[in-house]
């Protein structure tokens, strides 16, 4: 079924087709994310396209569930494994050469892990971050009921120009409260 609609004295058309979206002979649509086992779960920082053998193919780099994923259109290119959820993938040359092949970092909590290649280069540790007194305070009051509270005020302690902990930032990266709580769950039982 086709509806139609007409505007003023130009007698514009507009046609919008009604055909099921899921119907692969009437669909425009290419369903490369339709498989449930597959399970990628990323933010816009953990995503990027490169050209990542060097033949001028762009590649879908995704960085989620504790791997680096690169996919050719629908199909697994590669996929490399590291130690804690990606928190952002980025591309960059080094050298140059006849046939260029971009290396990629790969940051995970306290860790940038470098694929040269494709395959794993070098792993460079954070040093360890010391906490200020005015986030401790705030980390120590924190209960799971009171999770907006403790946003709330990290994000006071940001405008405020408070140097604040990787923990903190994420927290305040993410928009889901139970993420949120986990988060906050996780660095409690480390302080």
């Amino acid at each position: 079924m086709d509806k139609s609609l007409s505007q003023s004295q130009n007698s514009v058309t507009m046609t919008r087709s009604t055909a099921n979206p899921n119907d692969p002979k009437k669909s425009p649509w290419i369903n490369a994310w339709r498989d449930a086992v597959i399970g990628v779960k990323a933010y816009s920082q953990c995503i990027q396209l490169s050209d990542l053998r060097g033949d001028g193919d762009q590649k879908l780099l995704v960085g989620s569930n504790k791997k680096i994923i690169a996919y050719k259109g629908a199909n697994l290119d590669w996929e490399a494994p590291v130690l804690d959820n990606p928190i952002a993938v980025a591309t960059f040359y080094s050298e140059t050469s006849k046939i260029p092949q971009p290396n990629i970092a790969v940051a995970c909590e306290s860790s940038i892990y470098l694929f040269k290649n494709l395959k794993p280069y070098y792993k460079f540790n954070l040093p360890a971050q010391t906490w200020t007194k005015e986030e401790l305070l705030v980390w120590n009051q924190v209960t799971p009921d009171s999770v907006s509270e403790f946003v709330n005020a990290i994000g006071r302690l940001k405008e405020e120009n408070v140097p604040l902990s990787n923990k903190a930032y994420e927290i305040l990266a993410s928009n889901f409260l139970e993420k949120q709580r986990e988060l906050i769950s996780q660095a409690k039982a480390v302080l």
